[in-house]
């Protein structure tokens, strides 16, 4: 799969959490996006980049009980450390525009090869 297709998948999944719900229901679905999508993104020597929770924390922060669930499910289900919850949430925003550039230049290399 491409990245683009790879990160609209992620974003459409982030973007289907419900606000509206349940803590545990919350929790539930933060989770198993996290899950669907840990391992989607890679970095250039084939290790888990992690852009998943920066799109996570990118939507469940318009939220309280949103960001709350999403902190649970980091440190408790994930079993991050608060250091690394923390380091993910001062570079979610520059990491998530560094990989939405590299999929645009990936589209755009990759149509250019169709087009020869």
């Amino acid at each position: 799969m491409s990245l683009s297709y790879d990160l609209a998948r992620a974003e459409s999944d982030v973007k289907n959490i419900n606000f509206e719900q349940e803590y545990d229901e919350l929790i539930s679905d933060i989770l198993a996006v996290y899950n669907l999508h840990r391992y989607t993104f890679k970095n250039a020597i084939g290790e888990n980049s992690g852009e998943i929770v920066d799109l996570l924390i990118e939507h469940c922060k318009k939220d309280f009980f949103a960001y709350a669930a999403l902190v649970y499910v980091l440190c408790v289900e994930a079993e991050m450390s608060n250091e690394a919850v923390l380091s993910y949430t001062t570079t979610y925003k520059q990491t998530l525009k560094k990989l939405r550039e590299e999929a645009a230049e990936r589209d755009a290399l990759l149509n250019t090869k169709e087009a020869c």
